[in-house]
């Protein structure tokens, strides 16, 4: 009978363990808010992870309302340690990419860990990856799509045209150049684009692109007309700008406002 009880007690004491054991939240900081245009880029992950004198320490990356203050937790239930936190204080309408830096006592540095109660893997990427793309054209390379899955450099446009009538240049996934041909291959006109800031009370307000330069090409390849805007405000479209216009023989011909 005492041994039964024995037996008894310790399977009861090793199902209250496996249940849920006591962890404690022992330290905790978070990065201040670093704003990226494309959250859903971002990778939720385990930067780094040590356990020194009793401590676990787990540094993880992830997307947080802005403004927000954290308050930390970690449960640790069936050998699975799960670190979360409440967003508290002001909460702003926009999002951040933050660096949570947890030290908990009670578990080893065997313990898994998940992260808001989901799978999180450990990674030196701060975006999510994908396979390499690209498309070979008279020895040169096309199409090419980065492990972040952003366009760079030369695409043509449509694809199966293969840059007999037109292509686009791409930089992290944004135009920087459209250029149209002549039947002959040489370049007909180009329209570029320059990245604009806009400033409220001495601070960044709003960011956009706009098509400020334009250059024609008689077929010969002399240039024919440019066009470019400078300016620093909401108006910055080439056909706002100043423009030049050249004979056949690279003459000054017009300089002075758009003109079609």
């Amino acid at each position: 009978m005492k041994q039964l009880l024995v037996i008894f007690f310790s399977l009861v004491t090793t199902i209250m363990w496996s249940q849920k054991a006591t962890v404690h939240v022992f330290g905790f900081t978070n990065s201040t808010c670093e704003q990226i245009k494309d959250n859903y880029q971002l990778r939720t992950r385990i930067i780094s992870k040590s356990f020194t004198n009793g401590i676990l320490t787990v540094q993880i990356g992830d997307m947080a309302i802005c403004c927000a203050t954290f308050l930390p937790s970690a449960t640790l239930k069936n050998g699975i340690l799960n670190l979360d936190f409440e967003e508290t204080g002001t909460i702003c309408e926009c999002y951040c990419c933050y660096e949570f830096l947890y030290q908990i006592k009670g578990a080893d540095d065997q313990v898994k860990i998940t992260f808001r109660n989901k799978e999180i893997e450990f990674s030196t990427e701060k975006f999510k990856t994908f396979p390499i793309t690209y498309k070979m054209f008279k020895g040169d390379t096309i199409n090419y799509t980065d492990k972040y899955g952003l366009r760079q450099g030369v695409w043509a446009s449509p694809k199966d045209s293969l840059m007999t009538k037109e292509y686009f240049e791409f930089k992290d996934d944004i135009v920087k150049r459209r250029v149209r041909l002549y039947p002959s291959g040489n370049i007909k006109d180009e329209i570029s684009r320059e990245r604009f800031i806009l400033y409220f009370d001495g601070k960044p307000a709003n960011e956009f692109w706009d098509n400020n330069q334009l250059i024609v090409y008689y077929e010969s390849g002399q240039k024919k007309k440019e066009c470019y805007n400078g300016n620093r405000d909401q108006y910055n479209s080439y056909d706002k700008g100043t423009c030049k216009e050249w004979n056949e023989q690279g003459e000054l011909i017009y300089e002075g406002v758009y003109r079609k």
